[in-house]
């Protein structure tokens, strides 16, 4: 019979090799929101979070997320079944305030070290004019849930106001 202590090298690589398996290092799962068109932009608690005129006359803020230690899918097939699902919402004074259509099913791209992330999502806003929530204080969070339930949550509390670049 063989001795615990003569197993642990071969369990630990078999650990190893799951948590690589998952996209990222050995850990809990994290996620980071951020916001950004283009690039992600980390946020912090107090930052401002920007209400954009979409092309469509409607409002959103951009949404980002980069997660760790969770499986990221495929960022190159929408349709691959391992690919996670990323939900987006933006509360104000305790409500709901996007469409919830925020909800996107695709895998992250790398971005290195296990990291991956999901840049320029659009979270539309149920509003109708940029001004509704000027000033207010609003929780912006995300959820990413991987294939197999594991998630990864965050949120930030920002102060909402219109993007300078609206007209």
């Amino acid at each position: 019979m063989r001795s615990i202590a003569g197993l642990l090298p071969g369990l630990v690589l078999a650990l190893g090799a799951c948590a690589s398996d998952a996209g990222g290092s050995v850990g809990p799962p994290q996620a980071t929101i951020g916001t950004g068109a283009v690039e992600f932009q980390p946020l912090a608690d107090g930052d401002t979070g920007y209400v954009v005129l979409g092309p469509q006359g409607g409002f959103h803020i951009w949404g980002a997320v980069r997660v760790a230690n969770l499986d990221a899918g495929n960022a190159d097939d929408l349709s691959d079944p391992s690919n996670p699902t990323t939900v987006f919402h933006v509360y104000a004074g305790g409500q709901q305030v996007d469409a919830d259509a925020a909800h996107y099913v695709q895998g992250l791209d790398p971005v290195g070290d296990g990291t991956f992330e999901m840049v320029g999502r659009a979270v539309i806003l149920d509003i109708t004019s940029d001004t509704q929530l000027d000033g207010m204080e609003i929780r912006f969070t995300v959820d990413v849930t991987a294939v197999d339930g594991t998630q990864a949550s965050d949120e930030r509390m920002l102060i909402a106001r219109p993007d300078p670049n609206n007209s």
